[in-house]
């Protein structure tokens, strides 16, 4: 249906229709006279409007050809998206593969979940992979020897947000020689919030008020020395996930204590 011919048609039959009232309420005598002329001159002047392309509706059918053709462009992106998908999953399974090939099967993985949507969550540089047999670990696609694992530590910055006041405070603690305190302590990390080591750890806390609630942000971050000049430290942020924090706390622990009782 065209709605532009229609409206013309439409605003010309009702203005003719109240102009015929008008010319007949002139003879009649009739109050309502200057009524009927207003709503014929105002159906007139919507005509006039129409009539020279000033008010003017969307074509229906364009409207309904564009409304596919969106639809088909929609189906084509994703379509697209999910092939893409599909492929980065065969390339990451192939690579995955290619490291079993070389150094025996996955002891031990662990997803970092640190680099932003755009890498998938398979993509080995968003992994851990420990290959027990072989001695080798892959930190985000780099292969290391266990013997290159020279050092390791895992910090936790706090943030304290005041639920009572505006006043936040923030407190800072330090895991350095972290790895000697989780085995003497035999634990790495507790429940929630809990930080490896911390019964141990030095910790500065600055305080605003005397807050009635309090709730506490981790952030976890793991230091890790390697034995390369080119690129000897690997930080990784884990943002408040304790869980992978204490995977990591674990598996760096277990291999450089089997390097310690290798030399």
């Amino acid at each position: 249906m065209n709605l532009n011919l229609t409206f013309k048609v439409v605003t010309l039959i009702i203005s003719s229709i109240f102009l015929g009232f008008w010319w007949g309420s002139l003879f009649s005598g009739s109050d309502i006279t200057a009524i009927l002329f207003l709503i014929a001159l105002l159906f007139g002047f919507l005509f006039v409007l129409s009539y020279n392309k000033i008010i003017k509706f969307p074509d229906s059918k364009k409207v309904l050809e564009e409304k596919k053709e969106i639809q088909i462009i929609s189906k084509e992106i994703i379509h697209n998206l999910m092939e893409k998908a599909e492929l980065e999953l065969t390339q990451i399974k192939i690579q995955t593969q290619s490291y079993v090939d070389a150094f025996g099967n996955i002891s031990k993985e662990i997803k970092l979940l640190e680099y932003p949507p755009k890498y998938n969550s398979e993509d080995v540089i968003n992994k851990i992979l420990v290959f027990e047999s072989s001695s080798k670990i892959i930190i985000q696609k780099n292969v290391f020897s266990f013997a290159d694992i020279l050092a390791f530590e895992l910090k936790d910055e706090e943030q304290i947000l005041y639920t009572s006041t505006v006043s936040t405070s923030t407190s800072s603690t330090s895991t350095g020689s972290i790895l000697g305190r989780a085995v003497v302590g035999g634990v790495l990390l507790g429940g929630v919030g809990a930080v490896l080591g911390g019964t141990t750890a030095k910790k500065k806390i600055s305080t605003i008020n005397s807050p009635q609630q309090t709730s506490v942000k981790h952030h976890y971050i793991a230091h890790i020395i390697v034995n390369s000049f080119s690129n000897p430290q690997i930080i990784i942020g884990l943002k408040g996930n304790a869980l992978v924090a204490n995977e990591i706390a674990a598996i760096f622990t277990v291999i450089l204590e089997r390097n310690r009782s290798n030399k």
